[in-house]
């Protein structure tokens, strides 16, 4: 007899299935939703922060080609999960761009409502009136922009199937919960990444 059948053999574990780095989902999976909602929210951001009395004037047109940029790669990562053509994307790409240009800062403008608030602060006596009245004028070009931000998204949801609106929106609400559990300290994956 041979000494081979009396070892005992350990029972070998399986290996562990390992999680994958971020494969075709990952992190991005939540963040495409999220940017989209940021889009939007940016869109109405845009048009109130044109009118910041505060804001540099200075470099506008590169800051503001960087924005674009950030949004189409957005809207890309966006239409991309929705399953949306190229023929759907170019229009949307073009609404997207049409509206930035829209919606985008008008330094001189902007310079000039600084100035007058500057000027009715150092004033001797502060006039209600005047200053009440650039706060409409700035309240009716805030609902101006936000109006061209509405009109536009509803281009861009007039080029999308009602499939694609609903997972785009499915996206969104999900991008939402896991963006608010983030905020909150949720439960995150081996990877960093939000579990759905």
């Amino acid at each position: 007899m041979t000494d081979t059948n009396s070892t005992t053999q350990q029972p070998q574990t399986p290996p562990q299935a390992t999680q994958s780095s971020g494969g075709a989902r990952g992190r991005s999976a939540w963040l495409r939703p999220l940017a989209l909602v940021g889009l939007l929210l940016g869109g109405v951001a845009l048009g109130a922060g044109g009118y910041a009395a505060t804001a540099p004037t200075d470099g506008v047109a590169w800051r503001e080609n960087i924005r674009l940029a950030f949004v189409q790669r957005a809207v890309s990562r966006a239409l991309d999960d929705v399953g949306a053509s190229a023929a759907q994307e170019a229009k949307i790409h073009d609404i997207v761009a049409a509206k930035f240009a829209e919606l985008g800062p008008n330094p001189e403008e902007r310079a000039a409502m600084r100035k007058q608030a500057l000027d009715l602060l150092a004033a001797p006596t502060i006039d209600r009136a005047a200053v009440e009245k650039m706060r409409i004028d700035a309240v009716a070009k805030f609902d101006a922009k936000s109006k061209a931000v509405v009109a536009g998204l509803l281009d861009i949801a007039d080029e999308l199937t009602p499939a694609q609106r609903a997972k785009l929106a499915a996206e969104i609400e999900r991008s939402w919960r896991n963006a608010t559990r983030w905020r909150a300290g949720g439960a995150t994956g081996a990877t960093g990444a939000m579990v759905r």
